[in-house]
């Protein structure tokens, strides 16, 4: 009975562990993804500044985000801040 007892406690600490390591990378994840959307957001600002065109790529080689995440995020900031400025 004990064996058992000290079995199940052992799997509840495991499993509370794993909860844990879980919530610790997805805030670390949404750190990173916010830090990511700010620097292409201020890559814009500063093309727009610039008076340069915004593209993907350009919008990629300023920030010094990969071309992938500024597709990615991209459509996403900009329909924020359409809403923004309704």
């Amino acid at each position: 009975m004990a064996v058992v007892w000290y079995y199940l406690m052992a799997a509840q600490k495991i499993k509370d562990k794993k909860e844990k390591n879980i919530e610790r990378l997805k805030k670390a994840n949404k750190e990173k993804s916010e830090k990511t959307k700010r620097k292409i957001l201020n890559a814009i600002e500063k093309l727009k500044e610039q008076k340069e065109e915004i593209t993907i790529y350009r919008v990629s080689k300023v920030s010094g985000v990969s071309y992938n995440s500024v597709k990615k995020y991209l459509h996403i900031l900009l329909s924020q801040n359409e809403k923004k400025q309704e």
